[in-house]
């Protein structure tokens, strides 16, 4: 979907709306140092930020016996037809004002992935977009990948992404937590235009799934056979699919292990009212504001009631 243009900070500011700007803005290519900085093949070790930013000239991996730690600030140009994938372990964790950010150097790259990592990954601050991944030999392949692996993603920001099945986000036999984190304008060809679920579990609290579309069936989410799932507090707004379920769509698993609860679904008429397209915070007069689950253990970083989206819950301050 294209977006509409930017809404100009005054008349933000006019409408009464939180002065806040956008998080993650997407910079222009950065030069960088040939001698430290071009990647190919087996990383271990530290991906530094001084040497960032680094240009991913070929495939790079990391080996089941190997840990791979990305600082705060590296940022990785991907050039056409390159992916990185991890079967050790990696730590991804940025920070709100220095996020870790996956692009591509020119055109698109083919995608993260994570197989049968051997110690629980986080992925924090980070960003993933630009991702490409036609490849039809395992249509499970999301943009992002997780297989066999345990996986918390928080805060983390995937925009602009194209695979198969799960348009930004593919988890297969797997557990993951995914909190207060940003699905904006992926697409999926046949399943799951934000994110695909496969015989896995799920927690998703707070998170933005925002235009995001398929060729069939569900233009955010797609659970087949999922083990447990609960979805809670999260806002889906034009999100769309050929068929049916432009939001969340369950193919096939327990219902009985379903929950789904606060969760905000726009249409024509009820609007989220973000900043713009560009700026998911939430403008003051948002339906969203204090409309998440009032438990305690959701209430916003602010001690007020949970606002629903990326924005709200004790990690929403970003």
């Amino acid at each position: 979907m294209k977006r509409l243009i930017k809404i100009f900070l005054m008349l933000i500011f006019i409408l009464g709306c939180s002065e806040r700007e956008s998080n993650f803005v997407e910079n222009d290519l950065v030069d960088f140092n040939p001698e430290n900085s071009q990647l190919s093949g087996k990383l271990e070790g530290v991906l530094s930020e001084i040497n960032s930013p680094y240009h991913v000239i070929g495939d790079i991996f990391v080996d089941s016996l190997s840990t791979l730690e990305i600082e705060p600030g590296v940022r990785l140009q991907f050039y056409d037809s390159t992916s990185f994938e991890v079967y050790g372990s990696i730590k991804c964790e940025g920070t709100k004002n220095n996020p870790i950010i996956f692009t591509s150097f020119q055109n698109n790259w083919e995608g993260f992935q994570i197989f049968n990592s051997n110690q629980k990954v986080n992925i924090v601050f980070t960003v993933f977009e630009n991702i490409i991944n036609e490849n039809r030999d395992t249509c499970e392949l999301g943009a992002v990948n997780i297989v066999g692996s345990d996986v918390i993603i928080q805060n983390v920001i995937f925009r602009n992404n194209f695979s198969q099945n799960g348009g930004g986000l593919s988890i297969v036999n797997s557990v993951a937590e995914i909190k207060n984190s940003i699905f904006d304008d992926n697409a999926a060809e046949v399943f799951g235009g934000a994110f695909y679920l496969k015989n896995s579990k799920v927690i998703a609290i707070n998170n933005t799934f925002f235009s995001n579309n398929t060729g069939n069936l569900g233009g955010s989410v797609v659970l087949m056979d999922f083990i447990e799932a609960e979805f809670q507090n999260n806002l889906f707004y034009e999100n769309s699919a050929r068929t049916s379920n432009a939001d969340i769509a369950i193919v096939s698993g327990d219902s009985t292990k379903f929950i789904e609860a606060y969760n905000f679904f726009g249409n024509e008429t009820l609007d989220p009212k973000f900043i713009s397209d560009e700026n998911l915070h939430l403008l003051g007069n948002s339906p969203c504001i204090n409309a998440g689950n009032p438990d305690q253990a959701f209430t916003d970083f602010d001690n007020t009631r949970n606002d629903q989206g990326a924005y709200g819950g004790p990690l929403g301050d970003w």
